[in-house]
């Protein structure tokens, strides 16, 4: 069984600046910005996790470098159902690691044998996974993570 490590309060500054998007631009994204040359515009995002509140911070997140509002599930097995019957045509996926009914290695697995063109990133605060997920051809991002974090992560030809 999966548990979260990470606590509540480690995202009170992702939470704070959700609420004032004035400081989201100017704290996090005018450096970022110059990181990543070439955005996906147009990309489809689906974020897969059991935390409303982390789905919101990573919404706004891919939503302010200029992608669309991302498709947002709960659970491994949701996305993999959303998928396969082509209700979601994602270009990234960014799922949890610890999700209900199926975790998100095997919703990995099982997207990327069908839909290999899909970017998956699991997300975990488990750093135990890391070799695992990385030897599968998945990206990996450590909880909590920031906006440069993530689009270096989106946007890496490594995984």
């Amino acid at each position: 069984m999966c548990e979260h490590s990470y606590r509540s309060d480690d995202y009170n500054i992702a939470w704070l600046i959700v609420a004032n998007d004035e400081k989201l631009s100017t704290l996090f994204f005018t450096e970022a910005d110059s990181t990543c040359d070439s955005r996906k515009s147009g990309s489809n995002v689906a974020i897969v996790d059991d935390n409303d509140e982390i789905c919101s911070v990573i919404s706004k997140m891919v939503q302010h470098f200029g992608w669309g509002a991302p498709a947002i599930l709960h659970d491994g097995k949701e996305i993999v159902e959303a998928v396969e019957s082509r209700k979601l045509s994602p270009d990234v996926i960014i799922m949890d690691y610890c999700l209900p009914h199926m975790n998100g290695l095997e919703a990995s697995r099982i997207i990327s044998r069908k839909f290999p063109a899909i970017k998956i990133i699991v997300a975990t605060s488990d750093e135990s996974v890391r070799a695992q997920v990385a030897s599968e051809g998945f990206g990996f991002l450590k909880k909590p993570f920031g906006f440069k974090t993530l689009m270096k992560s989106v946007f890496s030809r490594d995984e």
